[in-house]
């Protein structure tokens, strides 16, 4: 973690630490022997997440899926499954959709689908290596920013000029503050 000049090196950082972590979970045994799937999957979403809306225009990130990135053949409505019954239930409910399961199976296609085409099985080593190469061959400086209105409405909500000595070395952030037409902007 370290203290960035700009909104770009500081999401550069993150996912790279998302996926590194990620890799961590798939690796690791826990001690009935099985992987630390669910905050696997939710990290790699994430990812997925950042490069969609980074690629994509509209509101339909995972779409990104279906790109030259990452291959996937799925159709529109796979891909919006795949965000809500994995990935928004993950980070909103702290769990999969019911008849759905994430698996530790080394090899095979990430998604498995059922008779009629949903999505009911997450491989997720073999998630873990699509969105990793997707995350490598990602041209870097198509990463979006934050809006001005998700940012602070002060300009400088925390004195990152004594960084190195005020903050601890685990610290992270941006100095970078977009100002927008706001309380506390000039």
């Amino acid at each position: 973690m370290a203290i960035h000049p700009n909104p770009n090196t500081l999401t550069m950082e993150a996912v790279e630490e998302y996926l590194t972590i990620a890799e961590c979970c798939v690796a690791a045994k826990k001690g009935d022997g099985g992987m630390y799937g669910y905050p696997a999957a939710l990290l790699l979403f994430c990812v997925v997440n950042v490069i969609g809306d980074s690629l994509l225009a509209g509101n339909e990130p995972f779409r990104v899926l279906k790109q030259p990135h990452f291959d996937c053949e799925l159709t529109d409505l796979q891909t919006k499954q795949l965000e809500k019954w994995y990935r928004n239930l993950l980070a909103h409910n702290g769990m999969i959709a019911p008849g759905t399961c994430l698996s530790p199976q080394a090899e095979g296609d990430p998604f498995d689908f059922s008779e009629n085409g949903e999505p009911v099985l997450i491989r997720v080593k073999p998630f873990c290596r699509l969105v990793r190469t997707a995350w490598d061959r990602f041209d870097k400086k198509r990463i979006k920013t934050t809006k001005p209105e998700q940012s602070p409405t002060i300009v400088n909500p925390v004195d990152f000029s004594n960084a190195s000595l005020a903050m601890p070395h685990t610290a992270s952030g941006s100095n970078y503050i977009p100002r927008a037409n706001g309380p506390g902007t000039k």
